[in-house]
Parts: structure tokens; C-alpha cells; sequence
């Protein structure tokens, strides 16, 4: 993105509400809704997408330091796509997201559906992931790291949410030079009542991401490409490594 230390400076001036969360770090009480998104990121992974509603953290930055606590790690998400934009520092950057294999199940993932879990031998889905999270999420002994996502300002990471996977390394001591990060949860407008929006035109070059805003404070508004090839490059391995059956 070509004003990407813009975002990262309005990000900077929003708050950051202590909290008791499950994962270390504090979201940014206030949102930047970034005009297009929507529509460049399902150009991106080849389907149509809108933010998850209720909107969770989605256009919230988030900061992360070294010595920051949470209650899990290895987790998903409850979203269709999951998005993570990088904007700590060149010079801070460090770690990056990253997913595993559950060593007693051999998955990478939680189970698509009721019928695959139940195959496994747990009534349901989503029982199955509880089950796992909240008796391994923190026992590094049950994890294999099977891929890491180096962090580096200015990349996009698109991933699937049901993968097992981590933030990652936390560091610094301050907004300045800790884990800085903007978050993005996409639900799929097929499957949300009332969406009739087709799928995007694919068009050659760089899409472009015209404008950001905040709420409820306004931010000037800046034209913001959105990631270039190389980036989109890599998130495109990562889907086509870890897609749905049918999807």
C-alpha cells in the first residue's frame, strides 16, 4: 500500500481500553472503515465477502507488547475470511502469524462440518473445537508449527479461520514499537440473508483501496492501493494450501 504509514498514524492516535482478554494485547476502541474494502479483498480470495456483522474487531487495530498476558493462544476465528494487515515498524518487526498441527487429532484445522467431527468420534463442530481449545490452547506440547508468516510492515495476510493458529511473538514496550496490527473478519455474502451482490470483476493490475475513515472520528480521507502482487501472491498460496472441499 502506498500510504500505509498514513493508516498506521491514525491508528496510533486512536485509544487503547486495558482489558482482560483472551489473547495478550488491547483493541482500539474506535474503528477505521476503509471505503472498498470489501470488494478488493473478495477480488483477492476469489469470492464475494462482506464485514462480519456484528462487526466484532473488524477495522480495529490492535497493539501487542512483550508484556502482555491472555488467557489462550492457539485459537480460530469466527469469521469466513480472516484478514491481518502488519504496520508495526520495519525495525520492530518480529515473529508473525502463525498455524500448527494438533498433534493428539493430526488436524490443521477444526472439522468443516457436524458429519467430519462426528466422524472423529465428538457430537458436533463446534464442540469438537471447544473440546480441543480449551484443554490444549496453551500447551505448546500438543502444537506443531507447521507454517509462520513472517511479519513485515505494509503485508496482508488473508487466511481461513477454522486453520489452528497464533498472533504470534509479541513485543515492545509501546504502541510506537510493539506488535501493531489492523484486523479484518469477512462473512460470505452468499451465505448472508439478503445478498444478492455478484462476484466482483477480476480486472488485471493493482486494485485500489480509494479511502479510509474513522468512527466516530474522522480521518482525512487518503486513496490507499491495496497490497501489492507479491503480497497478494502469498496469500494466494496460503488458500490455495488450506481451501474448503466445495469452496
Amino acid at each position: 500500500m502506498d500510504n500505509a504509514q498514513d493508516l498506521r498514524e491514525a491508528g496510533l492516535r486512536l485509544t487503547y481500553p486495558p482489558v482482560d482478554g483472551n489473547f495478550p494485547g488491547r483493541n482500539s476502541h474506535e474503528r477505521i472503515t476503509i471505503q472498498g474494502l470489501d470488494q478488493q479483498v473478495s477480488k483477492l480470495v476469489g469470492e464475494p465477502l462482506v464485514a462480519l456483522s456484528p462487526s466484532q474487531a473488524h477495522g480495529k487495530f490492535r497493539i501487542a507488547t512483550a508484556g502482555d498476558t491472555g488467557r489462550a493462544k492457539v485459537h480460530v476465528d469466527a469469521s469466513h475470511w480472516s484478514g491481518i494487515l502488519y504496520l508495526s515498524r520495519p525495525e520492530d518487526c518480529r515473529g508473525g502469524t502463525e498455524f500448527f498441527r494438533h498433534i493428539p487429532t493430526n488436524t490443521e484445522r477444526g472439522p468443516y462440518n457436524d458429519q467430519e467431527a462426528q466422524a472423529m468420534g465428538h457430537v458436533s463442530a463446534k464442540q469438537m473445537i471447544a473440546d480441543i481449545l480449551e484443554r490444549d490452547t496453551l500447551d505448546d506440547s500438543k502444537w506443531e508449527l507447521t507454517m509462520r508468516v513472517p511479519m513485515r510492515f505494509n503485508r496482508l495476510v488473508l487466511l481461513r479461520p477454522w486453520l489452528w493458529h497464533t498472533a504470534g511473538e509479541a513485543f515492545g514496550d509501546s504502541l510506537q514499537n510493539g506488535r501493531f496490527v489492523y484486523l479484518m473478519f469477512f462473512a460470505s455474502a452468499r451465505q448472508v440473508a439478503g445478498a444478492s451482490s455478484p462476484m466482483p470483476a477480476r480486472r488485471p493490475g493493482r486494485p485500489r483501496l480509494p479511502t479510509f475513515r474513522a468512527e466516530p472520528r474522522h480521518v482525512r480521507h487518503l486513496p490507499w492501493p491495496d497490497a501489492g502482487a507479491g503480497r497478494a501472491r502469498s496469500a494466494a498460496r496460503c488458500r490455495r494450501r488450506h481451501r474448503a472441499p466445495g469452496r
